[in-house]
């Protein structure tokens, strides 16, 4: 099965070499989508099974994934895998996603801080009780009950690829998968995973004040659409 990760980048010089040499021997290819990154992050790709492409303009990781995901569709990708640049995923998981999909009938499998005790032992207080809460937001505004919120470590097939159309730009495209699940009555699992967390990536990551950006995102598309 032909295996392609998305990885959406914006000015992640620091740690973006180390994830890509990380990542490429797990996989068949890599597709690198540079969010408008200044400069352009076009030469910390070389060397590697990589396929670039560009925004000229920063849109949001939602968009970046979205057209990761349309490319490595193209490319006849059977399995597509996203993941994050700043090094907080861990690509040592990336053969058990793989073998979970071939074991099970799921066509998406996302992965969880919270599956295990040990795992979720890391991560800042302030991080776990905002993901809890949107646990139950995510719920409420989907009806997809999960045990993580906004984990960008997921696995899927051909079948929920080729309907992951996002019209979130930015971060709330997270929560907008579950609704795509639920449309589309795909098969969703988890996956127990330890995020590392670091000054670089926190700082890079989501900061917490977005939860209320998202939650916004989040009412007024259901109010207006």
């Amino acid at each position: 099965m032909k295996t392609l990760v998305v990885i959406p980048v914006y000015n992640e010089s620091e740690t973006l070499k180390v994830v890509l040499e990380k990542v490429a021997k797990y996989v068949d290819g890599i597709v690198l989508v540079d969010d408008g990154s200044q400069p352009s992050m076009k030469s910390l790709a070389k060397g590697h099974d990589v396929f670039y492409l560009r925004h000229k303009i920063n849109l949001g990781q939602g968009a970046a994934l979205d057209t990761g995901t349309r490319f490595a569709l193209s490319q006849g990708a059977d399995l597509i895998i996203h993941m994050d640049a700043d090094d907080q995923h861990d690509s040592a998981y990336i053969p058990a996603m793989i073998q979970q999909m071939k074991d099970t009938d799921t066509d998406i499998i996302i992965g969880s801080r919270f599956l295990d005790k040990e795992v979720q032992s890391n991560i800042p207080a302030l991080r776990k009780f905002i993901l809890k809460g949107a646990v139950y937001l995510n719920f409420i505004t989907t009806g997809v009950k999960m045990t993580d919120a906004h984990n960008g470590f997921r696995i899927m097939n051909k079948k929920a690829a080729s309907v992951m159309r996002f019209t979130e730009n930015r971060m709330a495209y997270a929560t907008e998968i579950l609704d795509i699940i639920r449309r589309n009555k795909l098969k969703v699992g988890e996956i127990a995973q330890k995020v590392k967390y670091t000054d670089y990536s926190l700082e890079k990551g989501q900061k917490n004040i977005n939860a209320v950006n998202i939650l916004f995102d989040i009412i007024s598309k259901k109010i207006f659409r």
